[in-house]
C-alpha cells in the first residue's frame, strides 16, 4: 500500500517566524503531535513536541522564541507513491514518528504518523 492512501490530507502549517506560543496553541487546538513550518511556498523545517519540550526544558524563556528557532531540519518527508514500508524504514533511521508527504513538485499533500501505519495495517488484517 502507497502513502498516498493512508496519509492525513488535513494539515496545518506554521510560517517560519511564527511566535513559538502560537504555533503551541495550534498544536494543541488541532491535537497534533508536529506542524510543518513553511517559508514561502517552501518546507523548511517540522515542529513536533519533543521540539517544544527540548526548548521548554532548555530555555530560560521559551516565548521568546519562533517557529525557525526551535523546528527540526531538515524536515522528514516521502513521496505520494512510496510504500509504507518504505516509509517506515526511514522513520524507523531517523527515529521520527512523522513524515511529511509531498507530491512530485515538493508541495505538500499531507503528513503520515507511524500511529498512521498501524490503523491502515490493522484495517489490512481484517480483510484478508
Amino acid at each position: 500500500m502507497i502513502i498516498k492512501n493512508i496519509m492525513n490530507k488535513n494539515i496545518s502549517h506554521v510560517n517560519l517566524q511564527d511566535n513559538i506560543k502560537k504555533v503551541a496553541k495550534k498544536m494543541f487546538a488541532e491535537n497534533s503531535t508536529s506542524m510543518p513550518v513553511i517559508h514561502g511556498d517552501e518546507i523548511v523545517g517540522l515542529i513536533t513536541k519533543n521540539s517544544l519540550i527540548r526548548l521548554i526544558v532548555n530555555s530560560v524563556d521559551p516565548i521568546k522564541f519562533n517557529a525557525g528557532e526551535v523546528m527540526d531540519t531538515p524536515p522528514a518527508t516521502c513521496k505520494e507513491n512510496e510504500t509504507i514500508d518504505m516509509v517506515h524504514k526511514k522513520m524507523d533511521n531517523a527515529n521520527i514518528n512523522d513524515v511529511i508527504v509531498v507530491n512530485k513538485a515538493n508541495k505538500i499533500t499531507g503528513m503520515v504518523s507511524k500511529a498512521d501505519m498501524i490503523k491502515a495495517q490493522d484495517i489490512m488484517q481484517t480483510f484478508q
